[in-house]
Formats: structure tokens, C-alpha cells, sequence
């Protein structure tokens, strides 16, 4: 999932609504989490996820880069959905 998102810019499903996708923002490259509701921002906050406000829409990232386990936090993310065998086998 996290080599797919990377390596285009189309989403990729995670299931229950959610999708990953690469976006560019303020020059840098992001894996922005789509389709949380309010109701799930804090528990993907405790996941690992930030949050940032732009054009006054409240959108996720999941942290990436030198020393972030980003396949760890996507994991987390993923086994909280309710078919995550079959998402994390992709």
C-alpha cells in the first residue's frame, strides 16, 4: 500500500472510506489520509498522524521520511479497519 501511494498520485483504498494518496504541499511531497471524519482524527492522531488546516479544510498526513516507521503507523491505521487482512495483504 505505502509503495503504491508513493509511487503515483492516484488514491489508493484502504477500506471504510479511507484512502492514501501523495500529494504535494507547500513544495514537499505528503501521504495525505482522505476520507476521516472528525470522529477518527483523534485516534489516528494517537496513531501517528498529524493534522493541518489549509484553505480552512482540516486534512491528515501520515509522517514519512529519515527516522518516521511509516509502514508501522499505516499498519496501525489498517488493523483498525474491519477487513484488514485482506487490505494489508494487497
Amino acid at each position: 500500500m505505502l509503495t503504491a501511494a508513493l509511487g503515483t498520485t492516484a488514491p489508493v483504498d484502504l477500506g471504510r472510506g479511507l484512502t492514501l494518496t501523495r500529494r504535494r504541499v507547500a513544495g514537499e511531497m505528503r501521504l495525505e489520509l482522505g476520507g476521516a471524519d472528525r470522529g477518527m482524527i483523534e485516534g489516528l492522531k494517537a496513531m501517528g498522524c498529524f493534522t493541518e488546516i489549509i484553505a480552512f479544510q482540516l486534512r491528515v498526513f501520515l509522517p514519512h521520511g529519515d527516522g518516521v516507521d511509516t509502514v508501522s503507523i499505516l499498519t496501525r491505521i489498517v488493523g483498525q479497519l474491519p477487513h484488514a487482512a485482506s487490505v494489508a495483504a494487497e
